[in-house]
């Protein structure tokens, strides 16, 4: 190996070493080279502070301030203990990368504070890839972000006193940013997006602008999404059932969608009547002779037979 060869060999390991930078899921140089017990305890003992409760307060690392600050985490607590789902289903609640400092010392005299911080709770077990995300908490769409660089592809939900962030999404749902959405609802699928080694969820609580760690929350959830599938799945069953019934009854009683026919009535026939004939009656006025003096008997009237007289007659006249 050539002096130049060296050269760029030293800086290139010297910068792997000291730009000691963690992604979601992976490792550095240090750690494979630095993995030693003594200093593996030292980085664990300082993120054991990030779960230590002290009555309403927990350690948090501050975004803005890039610095460990207390704050109050008791009505956040109370909503997701009382109101809140689990952002995945039970099966895949297992962590490949908890909330703190990660990765290790160089030395027992390097600070830990330079060593990159995880913000947040990377969740991941067997076949997680394409599962459901899920929303914890009511609340509304804050961000949709779509990106193959740092989160990837990631939601934030914005519930009032804290947000969530669920990162690293292979498929996000048709989210449009402040909109409401209910807890249990799917955010997205789990997936490799973004800086990232391997299919899992990223799952993040931000009290303003301090991360705290999403460990300490998680085991209060009681609720899981599957069980608003189920409902969901009942629901749309039973309204189907409904919507049937309601058909046929409406149907039945002749409703405006489905036309009454009425039955038109039954004509009997009747027998045919053989009309009689009407009889015709011409009829010829009757007059009479002037009135004859009534003489004695012993006056003769003579008959003039000169004189035609009148025939009266009556003529019937019968027709089909």
């Amino acid at each position: 190996m050539n002096k130049k060869s060296f050269i760029s060999s030293f800086l290139i390991v010297g910068m792997l070493i000291s730009n000691n930078i963690v992604y979601a899921g992976g490792v550095t140089n240090a750690e494979i080279s630095n993995n030693t017990p003594k200093l593996q305890q030292i980085v664990a003992s300082y993120n054991a502070k990030f779960v230590d409760m002290r009555g309403d307060t927990l350690l948090g690392y501050n975004k803005q301030t890039k610095v460990n600050e207390d704050i109050t985490i008791t009505t956040v607590l109370n909503r997701l203990k009382n109101e809140g789902y689990l952002p995945v289903e039970k099966q895949y609640l297992k962590y490949t990368s908890t909330f703190g400092r990660r990765g290790t010392l160089a030395s027992e005299d390097t600070p830990v504070e330079s060593i990159a911080i995880h913000t947040g709770l990377d969740i991941a077990a067997a076949n997680i890839e394409n599962s459901n995300a899920y929303n914890v908490l009511d609340g509304k769409v804050e961000k949709v972000i779509h990106g193959n660089t740092g989160y990837g592809n990631h939601v934030i939900i914005d519930h009032g006193e804290f947000r969530t962030y669920y990162a690293h999404l292979n498929k996000v749902e048709n989210l449009v940013e402040g909109q409401p959405i209910k807890g249990g609802e799917k955010v997205g699928e789990v997936g490799n997006t973004g800086r990232s080694t391997g299919p899992h969820l990223h799952f993040e609580i931000n009290i303003g602008y301090t991360a705290v760690d999403p460990e300490v929350f998680i085991p209060y959830i009681t609720k899981t999404s599957s069980v608003i599938a189920e409902l969901d799945t009942k629901v749309q069953e039973n309204s189907k059932v409904v919507v049937k019934e309601d058909i046929l009854q409406k149907a039945t009683r002749g409703s405006s969608l489905i036309p009454k026919i009425e039955k038109a009535p039954e004509i009997q026939a009747t027998p045919k009547v053989e009309k009689k004939p009407e009889a015709k009656v011409e009829a010829y006025e009757l007059t009479l002779d002037p009135p004859v003096e009534t003489k004695s008997s012993s006056e003769a009237i003579p008959f003039d037979f000169s004189k035609p007289k009148k025939a009266y007659a009556f003529e019937f006249d019968f027709q089909d």
